[in-house]
């Protein structure tokens, strides 16, 4: 995996957490 990949997937998983979705979801 790429960092840019990791660093977007970390992204994601802090605004699932923000909005409350324990719903994880890979993208790509």
């Amino acid at each position: 995996m790429r960092l840019a990949q990791l660093r977007a997937s970390a992204a994601s998983s802090l605004v699932n957490l923000s909005k409350g979705t324990t719903s994880t979801r890979a993208s790509g």
